[in-house]
């Protein structure tokens, strides 16, 4: 049975459908799921995630507002300057094998591309959870990736 987060998820989605950009309210959207702001925010941070493909800017004040922008296959460019300010100097192994495995879903890179990132990062730095191994691994993700977009 849907739970109140996954009609949140699939009413943001099929706006997401009619526009490539959505602007939203986030107190007009607990409204209007009668739920407080805070679950459309966990909303926001869990399923509409760069890794699945979703740029979330939160512009706070008076008129503030969330703009989602769901990213198209097609923007190789603004995809890999998004993915770079995402990656920043640090991620996760679990963050840079979600990146690694949206990329192939959205068929930026092949299979074969995935798995040798995927291969890369699991052996150079999979065991290491440390800071430093966090920062290693976000610049060879960033290598890696910029080779294969940029193609160099």
């Amino acid at each position: 049975m849907p739970s109140l987060v996954d009609f949140i998820e699939e009413y943001i989605k099929q706006m997401l459908q009619k526009s490539e950009v959505v602007l939203i309210r986030r107190n007009e959207l607990a409204e209007k799921f009668d739920c407080v702001p805070s679950q459309i925010n966990y909303v926001l941070s869990t399923r509409f995630t760069i890794d699945r493909g979703y740029v979330v800017e939160s512009r706070r004040g008076g008129g503030g507002y969330i703009k989602i922008l769901k990213l198209n296959a097609k923007e190789k460019d603004k995809l890999l300057e998004i993915l770079y300010k995402t990656v920043g100097n640090e991620i996760s192994l679990a963050g840079a094998l979600g990146l690694v495995e949206r990329l192939f879903d959205d068929e930026l890179i092949t299979f074969r591309e995935a798995s040798m990132i995927d291969n890369v990062i699991r052996r150079v730095t999979g065991h290491d959870k440390s800071r430093k191994g966090d920062m290693f691994r976000a610049e060879i993700l960033k290598s890696m990736l910029m080779a294969l977009l940029k193609g160099g």
